[in-house]
């Protein structure tokens, strides 16, 4: 099943499991932020249930009013613990060396015969659900006229539980974004995501890619009964 919650500091979202305990507010000195930043009052660590397609707005919403301030937790799945820190919103201030294998595989940019050469969709398999996850990305794609398609896919089914891997995983996801061979109309055209695996990486992506035109992102949601993704409204 795909990890459908997260969990991130210094505010309250949603009801907490009764697993964990209560937190008491951070003392944390005042720290200067950049103009148009909002400062987080201190408050207690969240967790809250969630799509991943929900998470990719939401961490778009979270990137352009607080920035890096805020440190996404990851659900434990295979480990002992409720939550890890799994990775931040900003751009990671120690980056995995180059040298460390990629967790993700990048394919190339595959076009659609009739789509919109401007119309790009990036689709995320984090969760290694294969032809179960690409294939009705693809026909979305097609039946929507999108031109272009850059798929990103987890060859295991499961991450490392752990911020090292996790973000290792979303800065993969940039970097592959920034270096697709997309043309001039594609990279300023519209842009479609879609998603399946952990939502603290959809939180964190949403917030790098969306924080400043999230209107130029349409996320997609699956719909079980249709076996089809539909624009999540």
């Amino acid at each position: 099943m795909p990890d459908r919650r997260f969990c991130c500091t210094r505010f309250i979202v949603g009801p907490r499991p009764s697993s964990l305990t209560t937190h008491r507010p951070l003392r944390d000195r005042a720290r200067s932020r950049p103009p148009g930043r909002t400062a987080l009052a201190p408050a207690h660590k969240c967790t809250i249930s969630i799509s991943c397609p929900a998470a990719f707005r939401f961490g778009a919403r979270l990137g352009h009013t607080h920035g890096s301030d805020i440190v996404v937790h990851g659900v434990r799945q295979r480990s002992p613990g409720a939550f890890f820190p799994a990775t931040v919103l900003g751009n990671s201030a120690t980056p995995t060396p180059p040298s460390a294998p990629p967790p993700l595989v990048v394919e190339a940019v595959e076009t659609f015969a009739g789509g919109d050469p401007s119309a790009t969709a990036l689709a995320l398999d984090v969760q290694g659900l294969g032809a179960r996850f690409t294939a009705p990305v693809r026909q979305a794609c097609k039946e929507r006229g999108i031109g272009n398609l850059l798929l990103i896919r987890n060859p295991e089914t499961f991450l490392e539980e752990d911020r090292k891997t996790f973000t290792a995983c979303v800065e993969q996801i940039c970097r592959a974004w920034a270096d697709a061979g997309l043309s001039e109309a594609a990279r300023n055209g519209g842009h479609s995501v879609f998603l399946s695996g952990p939502a603290a990486v959809a939180v964190a992506v949403g917030a790098r890619f969306a924080n400043n035109q999230p209107s130029r992102w349409t996320t997609y949601t699956f719909d079980d009964a249709s076996s089809t993704y539909e624009p999540l409204s």
